[in-house]
């Protein structure tokens, strides 16, 4: 057994994260046999741990091993209490849409991922939960871990869980390969805008709002709807999260045939894929239905070209004040660089944001 003194936070966290959970575990010692006497010969080693070593083995000892035997009357215990992990410290990277990617887990203020390995159905689930996506069913596939170093070597949830800091982790390593954990929490609901009326309609960037299920596609309703839920719809269909999209009506009968309607969508704007809202079907809308504009009237697309320059409205003046701008670069085949020069935000609010397709 190990003598009483554990001092501190820092030796108490080290072993529930070698031991018990990984670095959601809140630790707290006992001292004088408070959960009764152990067997064998007790060590006054008294470790000196930092709080960032995955084993007890990795601290340095202020004393030796058999340098000093101590009574059981003052063996060590150990409590850990598993905490929730925070959004902030739980991202998707590398995705083809919002909802989809490698994951990645902030250890020690440092981004890795999770050991492939070893993962499984219940762990995706309780993933998926925690990131928002109650309503629909998530897959787990296989990612290159590419420049992300390995931070997790395995995680064992029961399914229930809300967070994965609620389930047990492991942090050997030895086993894994290149291959770390993607995840798809979005049920493979999707979003397209069609049939609009502007050229960019073909660009999907303004048009009917028409959903996937997973089955088929419906359409939304012409019924009103507010600019957060317009915002989770260009996002699920474009990507871009950050515009101001607007919704508009046709004054024409829109003769369209879908598998259903849908009749409500409930979204709070904070949402990234439209699987994280809710949605009522409905058997029929008659000819009316949603559209929306997700970048206003300032798209502009670069076909087959291999060289040129893009540049902002009112160039060299400054751009627009609250507009979004898209622009699309379809250059034919072959290895391109992107070089921006003279870029001067005008706000502390503004960006530029490049995706690849």
């Amino acid at each position: 057994m190990i003598q009483e003194l554990l001092e501190g936070t820092s030796i108490n966290s080290m072993i529930c994260t070698n031991f018990i959970h990984c670095r959601s575990s809140t630790a707290r010692s006992f001292s004088n046999s408070w959960f009764g006497t152990g067997n064998g010969t007790s060590q006054d080693l008294r470790p000196q741990c930092a709080g960032i070593e995955t084993k007890i083995a990795f601290c340095p000892l202020g004393k030796t091993w058999n340098e000093q035997a101590c009574s059981h009357a003052h063996d060590a215990g150990i409590q850990c209490t598993t905490t929730s992990i925070d959004l902030s410290n739980i991202r998707l990277i590398d995705g083809k849409y919002p909802g989809m990617g490698k994951v990645e887990i902030k250890y020690n203020k440092r981004w890795g991922s999770f050991c492939w390995k070893r993962w499984n159905e219940q762990n995706t689930k309780v993933l998926c939960r925690m990131l928002r996506y109650s309503h629909t069913v998530g897959k787990a596939f296989s990612s290159p871990r590419n420049k992300s170093a390995i931070s997790i070597g395995s995680l064992r949830c029961q399914g229930q869980e809300n967070n994965i800091g609620l389930c047990k982790a492991h942090l050997d390593k030895e086993t894994c390969n290149e291959e770390a954990v993607g995840v798809d929490c979005t049920g493979n609901m999707q979003v397209r805008l069609k049939d609009g009326q502007t050229i960019y309609s073909f660009e999907g960037v303004e048009g009917r709002v028409d959903i996937y299920d997973g089955h088929n596609w419906g359409s939304l309703c012409d019924n009103s709807i507010t600019i957060e839920q317009a915002k989770v719809v260009c996002s699920t269909a474009t990507g871009y999260s950050d515009t101001q999209p607007i919704f508009y009506h046709l004054t024409v009968p829109e003769f369209h045939s879908v598998a259903f309607s849908v009749d409500s969508l409930t979204c709070g704007g904070w949402e990234e894929h439209i699987s994280q809202c809710t949605f009522t079907k409905t058997g029929s809308c008659s000819v009316h239905f949603t559209h929306v504009k997700c970048f206003q009237d300032c798209v502009t697309v670069y076909s087959n070209v291999s060289t040129g320059d893009i540049t902002s409205n009112n160039y060299p003046k400054p751009y627009e004040p609250d507009v979004d701008c898209l622009y699309i670069i379809k250059p034919s085949t072959g290895i391109y660089k992107l070089e921006f020069l003279d870029l001067q935000m005008a706000d502390s609010g503004d960006f530029v944001q490049v995706n690849t397709f």
